[in-house]
């Protein structure tokens, strides 16, 4: 497991679900596109805040092609460092003292407790940090769960902040039905505050949270650091995006469908275009390249068959299979036959 992984492993087990069970909604801010109305909510007692006026005015979104070409940043605030998003995200401060600077206010918030930031409100856009005061040593890290635009997805990653610089950590990205659905449940109840909403909006999240953890501990999960998230710009060959797409998302359940909607492709004209880069059809350079990373994983006698099989998305039957079908023999006599090669 590497160590990204297992931090996150720790941080969820011993601070956010701990966090969450003990004080739940409690601890929860909302932002609010003025400085009256978030300090109309009743704020955690160790949240404060004040007047940060913006410095200039907003000006036009960098044009990024997203999920279903739904574009997640509506505007931009450049000298403040904020943009306004489609979507929401909950920010959890797990170290030290997070500065904010949403709208008009800047929000203090202490470790262990959550910030949602509701959509079409202007925030941080992770290019300064999240540090107010200059002096000192400042540091914080930050894990937010974004519900993402136009996919059934969560990421979720950390980002940290000194006083010189701020920077991601390591991210995931969470595409289980069920896991997705007790997020989406939980960003709905709140959002919507239906009567009787806070029992249900706290049972979700913490459902939500128990859930990503089982799946990072069964290793059925592998973190995508910030450099490696694939992301299609403007002018970028889709072929050479679709292959980094593939490889960063070996451990999830792969279609030709789901690639093609992210280069924004229809899927006939996708496989047209992808056998003719790679001289192989879909199903075939996925069943390769699911060949190649296992073999490599299984030189590594630290990774049991089914930690193998998770990371490069198949069942330990399927992987199995695929063994007996190009190398006459299982996975366990793989790894024996290359560890007397090393040795």
């Amino acid at each position: 497991m590497d160590g990204d992984t297992e931090d996150i492993r720790t941080i969820l087990a011993y601070q956010i679900i701990p966090w969450w069970e003990r004080y739940g909604l409690e601890r929860l801010a909302i932002s609010e596109p003025t400085l009256r109305r978030f300090q109309a909510q009743a704020l955690p007692p160790s949240v404060t805040v004040s007047v940060k006026p913006r410095k200039s005015g907003k000006g036009r979104p960098r044009a990024e092609r997203m999920y279903n070409n739904v574009t997640t940043v509506s505007e931009v605030f450049p000298a403040d460092a904020q943009d306004t998003c489609r979507h929401p995200i909950l920010y959890c401060v797990i170290k030290g003292k997070a500065d904010l600077h949403i709208a008009d206010y800047l929000v203090h918030c202490p470790a262990g407790h959550f910030l949602l930031m509701r959509p079409g409100v202007s925030q941080p856009d992770g290019s300064q940090p999240h540090l107010e005061d200059s002096c000192g040593d400042g540091y914080c890290e930050i894990m937010h769960f974004s519900l993402l635009p136009g996919a059934s997805s969560v990421a979720v990653w950390i980002c940290c902040s000194d006083h010189s610089k701020h920077w991601g950590k390591a991210g995931w990205t969470i595409n289980q039905p069920d896991i997705v659905g007790q997020f989406h449940l939980f960003m709905r109840e709140i959002l919507d505050q239906s009567p009787e909403y806070q029992k249900t909006a706290s049972n979700s999240l913490h459902n939500f949270l128990l859930m990503f953890w089982r799946e990072l501990k069964a290793e059925r999960l592998q973190a995508i650091t910030h450099e490696e998230a694939p992301k299609l710009s403007v002018g970028e060959d889709a072929m050479d995006f679709a292959l980094r797409y593939v490889e960063s998302h070996l451990h999830q359940h792969l279609t030709s469908a789901r690639v093609a909607e992210a280069v924004f492709m229809s899927r006939s004209n996708f496989l047209r275009h992808f056998t003719r880069a790679t001289g192989q059809n879909f199903n075939g350079y996925v069943t390769a390249l699911r060949l190649r990373k296992s073999s490599e994983y299984l030189t590594d006698s630290t990774f049991s068959i089914q930690a193998v099989s998770a990371r490069v998305g198949i069942t330990p039957a399927q992987l199995y299979r695929l063994f007996k079908a190009h190398h006459g023999m299982s996975p366990t006599s793989f790894r024996q036959q290359r560890m007397k090669r090393n040795d």
